[in-house]
Formats: structure tokens, C-alpha cells, sequence
């Protein structure tokens, strides 16, 4: 395979990244990473680690993958091109919406296997077939996810993160009771899945409203789940996980600022109180504080974050003097409201 790509990548001058250890190479073709393979057979020396190589054949080599559906191949050679192969019935699970492993030392050899087989099921609407039900189940109560290397699984829950359908694969999460295996200190209280429903909803609400703004939702479904962490366990687990620093920013407000913020809204009277209140607080805070109180960070911000006041009324005015008329006038026009 290395061969190949060396030569395509002189014949078209694009950039190759050989990797021999594992018998790849890489092509940077534009925006696009062409992956090229050896047929290969792979040994695990310990649950999750990083594989050892030899070449194989390519049905081996298609045994190797995670699951039927990701276990076909296409034939480009001139003789019988575009020929589908499947070894192991791919094609039919594919059709039929099913996730299946190949073999039953599938989750044990790469326990990162776990995640992504319900990641995948979440993001297609698939199921697990019975046996591969029952060999994850096997897996998660073996304690095979504290074997697998957090880099890996830190990386596959960032990708789950990202889709589109998160909260069906937290509820296959939760089904297989993986979350205290990822989340050390977990707690699976009705009061937290009520939460996240209602986060749901906030952020449908400004997907909506305000789409200049999106952020990476999905951390604040995870700033949820690790909510009833102390602050520096929270932290450690964000940093560990490789958490941008807004969302570790959102998490230290959260767990110092949120309760009294909540107590502080639920008291004030008026927009103006509700606009010093919040002005100047980040944006993913203020969406996590939504689920505590909807109404008021929502008026918070729709309108009272936007109100301007015209400065020529203030001529003459500078400085401090100036800044405290903007202010008074800005707060009349908010209550007015």
C-alpha cells in the first residue's frame, strides 16, 4: 500500500504520509486525507492498547474491523470492478439497521469498541444485535473501559459529543451503564435526566434564535453529567479530556456562581436588576443557568443585552460622568420594557 501511494503521490504531487509500523500511508489530496492500506492482521499485547501489525490476506484483514457494517470492501481492480466483498453479512446489517461485532473477543481486545458501537447506534437509529448486547454488557461489568487508554476513549467521547443525535446515545449510555465507567463519581439521579431534557430544550431554543451564535453544544450536555463533581475533580476530568477552556470556564461558574445567581434572579423585580445580574457573564453559563431559570436569562437574552442608547443626548458629558449617564438611561429603557 505504501508503494501505491508513493507513486500516485509523484504522479499527482500531493503530499504522502507513510506510516510502515502499521503498513499506511496517507495522501493530502486538498481538503481530503486518502488513507491507504496493507491487508493486515492485527494482535492486541493488552486490552486497548495500540495493535501489533503482520500482513494478511484480505479477509483477515477485514476481520480486524470493529463491526460487519464497517467490515465490506469494493474491488478496483480492472477485473471485476466495483465487486462488493462481504465475508460477514455487512451488507444485510446495513439493510436491517443492525450493529454487529465479528468475534466474541471484540470489546475485550479494544474496549473503545463499547462507545463507539453506541455512538453508532445513536447516530443511525441502529440496534445492537442480541449477541453483541451481551457481549458489551460482559465487557462493561468486566471493568474493560478503566483498561482502555484515556487518550482513546477520551477521543471517542469528544466525537459523541458532536453528533447529532447526543442524547439518544447518552440514553444507550445509560442503558448500558457506562457513564460512572467514564465519569468517575457519577451520579444517575431522575433530577439530572429532567435537567437534560430541559437543556434540550434551550438549546433548540437558540439554535433557533440566535444561529450566529452556536457554540459546541454538546459541552454543555457533558457540563450536566459532571455537575455533581467538586470543582476540582470536575476540572481534572476536563482537563484530562481535553475540554476547550470556555467550557472549563463555564464549569467553574457554574459551581461557584450558579445557586446564588439563581437565588438572585428568582428576587429581582425588574430588568435592570436582571441585566446587572448577568451582563458580562459567557454565554454557555448563562444557557446552563437557563435550566434553572427560563425566563429571565431568556429576556436577558433576547432584548436586554441588546438595548443601545443614543450618547448624543449626553453632550457635554465625558468620562466617568458619561459612562454613569449611559448606564441610568440604558436601565430606564430596559424597565420600560
Amino acid at each position: 500500500a505504501i508503494e501505491v501511494a508513493k507513486r500516485l503521490a509523484q504522479a499527482y504531487g500531493v503530499d504522502l504520509h507513510p506510516f510502515p509500523e502499521f503498513g499506511t500511508a496517507h495522501l493530502l489530496v486538498g481538503n481530503y486525507k486518502i488513507e491507504f492500506a496493507t491487508t493486515r492482521r492485527e494482535t492486541y499485547p493488552h486490552p486497548g492498547s495500540y495493535p501489533q501489525v503482520e500482513y494478511a490476506s484480505l479477509k483477515e484483514d477485514l476481520l480486524r474491523r470493529d463491526f460487519t457494517i464497517n467490515a465490506m470492501a469494493v474491488s478496483v481492480n480492472p477485473q471485476g470492478f466495483g465487486t462488493l466483498i462481504d465475508y460477514f453479512g455487512g451488507l444485510r446489517d446495513l439493510k436491517d439497521g443492525i450493529i454487529r461485532v465479528l468475534h466474541p473477543m471484540s470489546f475485550i481486545e479494544d474496549p473503545v469498541r463499547i462507545l463507539r458501537a453506541l455512538r453508532f447506534a445513536g447516530r443511525f437509529d441502529f440496534k445492537l444485535s442480541k449477541s453483541t448486547q451481551k457481549l458489551l454488557k460482559q465487557a462493561v461489568q468486566a471493568g474493560m473501559l478503566q483498561k482502555a487508554p484515556k487518550g482513546r476513549l477520551y477521543n471517542e467521547l469528544r466525537l459523541a459529543l458532536r453528533e447529532e443525535n447526543l442524547y439518544a446515545i447518552l440514553r444507550l449510555y445509560r442503558k448500558y451503564n457506562l457513564l460512572p465507567h467514564i465519569i468517575p463519581g457519577f451520579k444517575d439521579t431522575s433530577e439530572l435526566w429532567e435537567k437534560l431534557e430541559l437543556l434540550k430544550e434551550v438549546i433548540s431554543w437558540h439554535k433557533v434564535q440566535f444561529p450566529q451564535e452556536r457554540i459546541d453544544y454538546g459541552w454543555l450536555v457533558f457540563l450536566l453529567l459532571i455537575n455533581s463533581l467538586p470543582e476540582e475533580e470536575g476540572l481534572r476530568l476536563l482537563q484530562d479530556i481535553s475540554a476547550p477552556s470556555w467550557v472549563r470556564e463555564a464549569f467553574s461558574l457554574t459551581k461557584r456562581e450558579l445557586q446564588g445567581l439563581k437565588r438572585a434572579l428568582s428576587q429581582a423585580q425588574k430588568n435592570s436588576q436582571v441585566y446587572r445580574l448577568l451582563k458580562g457573564k459567557p454565554l454557555a453559563f448563562l444557557l446552563l443557568l437557563m435550566v434553572e431559570e427560563r425566563q429571565k436569562v431568556k429576556t436577558y437574552l433576547e432584548k436586554l443585552r441588546f438595548v443601545k442608547v443614543d450618547v448624543s443626548k449626553f453632550k457635554g458629558l465625558e468620562g466617568k460622568a458619561l459612562g454613569e449617564a449611559i448606564e441610568k438611561e440604558k436601565e430606564r429603557l430596559m424597565d420600560s420594557l
